[in-house]
């Protein structure tokens, strides 16, 4: 049943604030102070070493994050020489990491050397990444540090910047709500992409009750699609039950001012509640929301006329019809029992069967 198909869809001046973080360390019986980031999305612990003139991984991470996907060998630049807190020169060789997490803050476009050592034990994590702060401190288990609102500026305007980064750089002034209206439907348009859905939702819902940004049809058609995104991240975490109801509730609030792109949304929810039975196995439910759902995909894409449409559904090469007659063939063959039911019978006949 998991391998059944799924298928959907100004540069204005600011007044510059401080932004300050907190992350907690991990002492070793050294003495050295450790912290958990993640780079490029996969998990690494650095050595913090305020000395050290780079950021530095070892080989043995560096092939780590290769083997994830997450860095080609095509990206070392020549061979570099970088400062070491004691004065000795460690050699490596240059790249740049598009994504540093720190906790709750990412990073984007940090220099970084491959040392050119196997004996190498620690990465270490040093100026290329901590003189971008206004200040840090260390105090106990913690690092607090302190960066101005123009340093996230720049992130978000980064053409090199993930989504994921974009969202995270603007997302402490969005908060305060200090961003200006082109930072908001930028902020908005990177959590979606980022797949942050219920967040991008809520920001094109501030724009929308803005004065002048409720007309906006680009920005009204975004929270629609953010809703539908909402329901298939329900899907995928199989919250099946939870993205049924709010399938529901969305349907209802929708079909009563929707436009084409409203319809096209409304489809695709109708889409997932029908999945959402069929995941469930609750197989006649299944049945009537997927017929439900084919013939108002062929009525609204295909304009096929109600009298029509038993004679239309089998023929159709609509993919998404397709997909739920396949899906609901395939749930017919695996529960037979059902065909003792009547009703049943009658719904997977209107479904062209």
């Amino acid at each position: 049943m998991r391998k059944l198909l799924f298928l959907l869809l100004f540069s204005i001046s600011m007044p510059i604030m401080a932004v300050v973080g907190r992350v907690k360390l991990i002492d070793s019986p050294s003495g050295c102070k450790y912290i958990d980031t993640q780079v490029n999305g996969v998990k690494v612990r650095f050595m913090l070493d305020t000395g050290c003139s780079d950021v530095m991984i070892t080989p043995q991470v560096w092939y780590m994050l290769k083997k994830a996907g997450k860095v080609t060998d095509s990206e070392l630049s020549a061979s570099t020489s970088s400062k070491m807190a004691d004065g000795r020169s460690q050699q490596g060789y240059d790249f740049i990491i598009k994504e540093l997490r720190i906790g709750n803050f990412v990073f984007s476009n940090i220099r970084a050397d491959v040392v050119n050592s196997s004996e190498a034990e620690d990465c270490l994590l040093g100026q290329s990444l901590l003189g971008q702060f206004e200040y840090y401190k260390i105090s106990s288990n913690t690092m607090e540090f302190s960066y101005n609102e123009n340093s996230l500026y720049r992130i978000a305007d980064d053409s090199n910047s993930t989504p994921a980064a974009v969202a995270d750089a603007l997302r402490p002034m969005y908060m305060a709500g200090t961003l200006n209206m082109a930072y908001q439907i930028k902020y908005a348009e990177a959590l979606y992409s980022s797949k942050q859905y219920s967040e991008a939702m809520e920001a094109y819902q501030l724009l929308m009750d803005t004065t002048g940004y409720a007309v906006k049809p680009e920005v009204r058609d975004a929270w629609l699609y953010a809703q539908l995104g909402v329901a298939n991240q329900l899907v995928e975490n199989e919250q099946y039950d939870e993205a049924i109801n709010y399938c529901r509730t969305k349907i209802n609030d929708i079909t009563l001012r929707a436009d084409s792109v409203g319809r096209k949304v409304v489809l695709g929810l109708e889409y997932t509640v029908f999945i959402s039975y069929l995941f469930k196995e609750e197989i006649s439910l299944a049945a009537i929301y997927g017929t439900q759902y084919v013939d108002q995909k062929l009525k609204e894409s295909h304009g096929i006329s109600t009298h029509d449409l038993e004679r239309r559904r089998i023929k159709c090469k609509d993919d998404m019809v397709r997909n739920v007659l396949d899906n609901l063939r395939i749930a017919y063959n695996n529960k037979r029992d059902y065909k003792r039911s009547l009703y049943y019978e009658r719904l997977l006949h209107n479904a062209g069967f």
